[in-house]
């Protein structure tokens, strides 16, 4: 999964890309 979403992002991006990987994992958490 975390690959993917690098892969997904491509470079200075990652950094976003994990906030917003990370919120949607946490509404479907929620």
């Amino acid at each position: 999964m975390s690959v993917s979403s690098s892969s997904m992002c491509g470079g200075d991006a990652g950094m976003k890309c994990v906030v917003w990987f990370r919120r949607d994992l946490r509404v479907e958490d929620n």
